[in-house]
């Protein structure tokens, strides 16, 4: 029988929103949840990084769903894409591929960080 030492690892990603920097009038509710989500992942990641467990989160700009549309006024829309370097709306696939790349095996030394998927500039 082999007697390979076996590496169990986990992988840990959550979701925000670039409102925590922004802020947003209304969504007090909302805005404070996901500042919570970011404090959350720096303590858990030092909690079980030596198990090699991963924890991450990634914060988008609006991204096409059709529920934006609902939820987001014109004006917002416009305030948001003057301060995005790249002139759109966020695609679901702009995102998508985000979580894979932080539940990858190339992945394994970030932890506790935050990825901005937002068009590049929300964070002024």
């Amino acid at each position: 029988m082999d007697e390979t030492i076996v590496n169990l690892t986990g992988r840990i990603v959550n979701i925000s929103s670039t409102t925590v920097p922004m802020g947003r009038v209304n969504y007090l509710h909302y805005v404070t949840s996901k500042a919570a989500v970011l404090g959350i992942i720096r303590s858990v990641a030092r909690e079980v990084g030596e198990d090699g467990v991963t924890v991450n989160a990634i914060t988008s700009t609006l991204i096409e769903t059709g529920l934006d549309t609902q939820v987001v006024t014109e004006a917002t829309f416009k305030y948001i894409l003057e301060r995005q370097s790249i002139k759109r709306t966020g695609q679901p696939e702009d995102l998508a591929r985000v979580p894979l790349f932080l539940v990858s095996i190339d992945c394994g030394s970030v932890k506790g960080q935050t990825i901005v998927v937002d068009g590049g500039g929300i964070h002024l």
